[in-house]
């Protein structure tokens, strides 16, 4: 299997599993940007329920940019308050102080584009997750679909990714104890609660 899928922030461990299984994995770096996405966004597990965390975009018009060249807005305080949520969320996880520390330093490099950050966690959690030898290239153009070879996940919405209460064989949550197990948390909610397991856990493809 071959897979192409649009950029996105700290994806989600569904994504992950599939890099596990793909022969080759494609980003596509040609398309324009597209809201209500996981391409700024992504849902960790708060004390209240999943959260959605957002990399805030500067105003104006993305549609006539490549999503490469797509900004993100300082404006605000947001990378002090997506650490504080993720602190709140997993300081008590048994791995986060061993990952954190680098999620902390990506994001206060305050990068210029959306793509660059993108591609600087995805590195980070493809090294922490023991997916090293998965191979990753980008579109050098876009095409609106791809032979049959491929699984294309380019057309699917946030709403398509929302986590769910699963009955399947999970791994220890921080809040499993109120809320159940949760499937399809982004790819940090693993990393911090499982540590070099995931690895394993990503390889046995379950959901």
């Amino acid at each position: 299997m071959r897979l192409i899928h649009e950029t996105q922030f700290l994806a989600p461990i569904n994504v992950y599993q599939l890099y596990a299984q793909a022969s080759s994995v494609t980003i596509e770096a040609h398309e324009t940007y597209q809201k209500r996405s996981l391409r700024n966004k992504c849902i960790i597990m708060g004390v209240n329920g999943p959260n959605t965390l957002t990399v805030p975009l500067l105003k104006g018009k993305h549609d006539s940019k490549y999503i490469t060249e797509v900004e993100i807005s300082y404006h605000d305080s947001w990378v002090g308050d997506m650490l504080h949520a993720l602190r709140s969320a997993y300081g008590a996880a048994p791995y986060f102080d061993f990952y954190y520390p680098e999620v902390e330093q990506i994001l206060k490099t305050k990068h210029v584009h959306l793509w660059t950050l993108n591609e600087a966690m995805r590195n980070l959690m493809l090294k922490r997750c023991g997916l090293t030898e998965t191979t990753f290239t980008v579109t050098e153009e876009y095409h609106r679909s791809f032979s049959e070879e491929w699984l294309d996940l380019r057309s699917r919405k946030l709403k398509d990714y929302q986590p769910i209460k699963s009955d399947l064989e999970g791994y220890a949550q921080v809040f499993e104890d109120r809320h159940g197990f949760i499937a399809g948390l982004s790819i940090l909610d693993a990393l911090f609660c499982m540590g070099p397991e995931t690895s394993l856990y990503l390889s046995r493809g379950e959901q």
